[in-house]
């Protein structure tokens, strides 16, 4: 099955996007009143395709993230108890001004 007949609704969307993206691209250009070069409109084209799919990716990436249980070990404060346990003369809990629980001052 073609993936636009599964997601109608992001199809309209796009399509709405992209009216207006067109529609705001020539009314910037008559407005102005100046011309731009088939160089200019390309790279146009490029900068705003290339900034969304960049957007898109990184979203993508903090699903996939936050999904996986990839970023469970970082917000755990019992890591932090337990790396600063075996740190000696370190108090378990202890914070120093950088953040990092148990180094000495």
């Amino acid at each position: 099955m073609k993936p636009m007949k599964r997601h109608p609704r992001l199809a309209q969307i796009l399509l709405v996007c992209g009216l207006l993206l067109a529609f705001a691209a020539v009314s910037w250009s008559r407005i102005a009143g100046t011309e731009m070069s088939w160089q200019g409109w390309l790279a146009f084209a490029l900068g705003c395709t290339l900034s969304l799919a960049l957007a898109v990716v990184l979203m993508g990436l903090l699903f996939y993230s936050s999904r996986s249980g990839a970023d469970e070990e970082a917000s755990d404060q019992s890591v932090f108890d337990r790396r600063a346990a075996r740190r000696p003369g370190a108090a378990p809990g202890a914070r120093t001004g950088d953040g990092r629980p148990g180094a000495k001052r």
